[in-house]
């Protein structure tokens, strides 16, 4: 059975566009198929050269499969997802992620340029069908998925020293459970979010956050002035969650604004748990453990170069800002311009509210704090 073939596409093209632009879209099919363990045995052999980049889906898709995607190309799951998946939302999705109207032309869709951002787009709609298929196929529903991530991750939390919460209801598609350190200064949390959004998402979301009251204060007060109604929401610092996934080699969205670990499958559900648990003892508690006041959050956000402290934020710079003024640190001025700098360097279009507003904390910082800054 054929699935898809690039020449349908090429043969039709009214301009010069390069023959190969007619099998991107089933390329990156054939791509992801072969990193989700989906694709043939004979396929699933250059897994490693396409996580290093010496190849790509595109290029054996013409190497291997002389530019058609077969039943031959996949295992027996990958064919099940592909009889569902594939003629009915594949191009369409492929046209989305290219920014397209649905009736574009055919050198529109071929010739649009193929962005490292509308590929990631490609991958994550494929992930997040592909969730949706697994889903259907039987897993555990958001109250189970959490009882099984916490029975092997609670003890490990509990452990050091963050004990559990009363479970609340929290959303129609999430679960949540809490640990929580209370200090002198405030709070260290930890939330687990077991997550069952039919058509988005299915798996496990993790918040690690600082909350010291005096740091919310300075942040809410300065937010209002820079950009007006802020959320109430104001971490003094949160562990990024591209930090605490470094390391796991399975399944992650992080393309969507809200990141997590996928689950596709039922038996993927303890080893996703224990690898996190291992994560949580070796690196992300013990470092919440030590952002217990703000001289801690400056040491840490004071970092040089700011990208290799693991609270790095460059969406929102206001926590770093305000504590390394609080606490006087003495790379307060360094901060001000490399945050300067770096928010500088976007262009005004493509700026946070919360970077645009920054600028104008840090003209505030320098004419309200000229001492500290040398």
């Amino acid at each position: 059975m054929k699935y898809d073939d690039a020449e349908y596409y090429f043969l039709n093209f009214e301009t010069d566009l390069p023959n190969e632009n007619g099998g991107r879209h089933i390329g990156l099919f054939l791509e992801w198929a072969i990193l989700r363990d989906l694709a043939s045995a004979e396929l699933t052999e250059h897994a490693s050269k396409l996580r290093s980049g010496e190849t790509s889906g595109l290029e054996l898709l013409f190497d291997q499969c002389d530019g058609k995607l077969l039943d031959d190309d996949l295992d027996d799951e990958g064919n099940g997802f592909a009889a569902d998946y594939y003629e009915a939302h594949h191009l369409r999705d492929f046209v989305e992620a290219m920014n397209l109207r649905a009736d574009a032309e055919i050198d529109a869709i071929f010739g649009a340029d193929l962005t490292r951002q509308r590929r990631r787009r490609v991958l994550w709609q494929l992930d997040r069908r592909y969730s949706d298929w697994c889903r259907k196929a039987g897993l555990p529903n958001k109250e189970a998925l959490l009882d099984r991530l916490a029975a092997v991750m609670g003890p490990a939390v509990e452990a050091v020293g963050f004990p559990r919460l009363p479970d609340d209801g929290w959303g129609s598609h999430e679960k949540r459970r809490s640990f929580v350190r209370q200090g002198e200064c405030g709070e260290q949390r930890f939330d687990l979010l077991a997550v069952d959004s039919p058509e988005w998402f299915y798996g496990v979301r993790l918040k690690l956050t600082v909350d010291i009251p005096r740091l919310y204060d300075a942040m809410y007060a300065e937010k209002q002035e820079d950009i007006g109604i802020v959320t109430i929401v104001q971490y003094g610092a949160s562990i990024p969650f591209e930090r605490l996934a470094e390391g796991w080699s399975g399944p992650i969205d992080d393309y969507s604004r809200d990141k997590g670990f996928w689950i596709f499958r039922d038996e993927d559900i303890e080893p996703l748990a224990e690898w996190l648990a291992h994560r949580l003892r070796s690196f992300a508690l013990p470092l919440l453990r030590g952002l217990d006041s703000i001289d801690a959050l400056a040491l840490a956000y004071g970092a040089k170069p700011p990208d290799s402290s693991p609270i790095h934020d460059p969406q929102d710079p206001y926590a770093a800002l305000l504590s390394a003024e609080m606490a006087r640190h003495p790379r307060l001025g360094a901060m001000l311009d490399e945050t300067e700098k770096a928010v500088g360097a976007i262009d005004v279009s493509a700026r946070t509210r919360l970077q645009h507003g920054a600028l104008s904390l840090i003209a505030r910082i320098r004419h309200r704090s000229p001492a500290l800054i040398s």
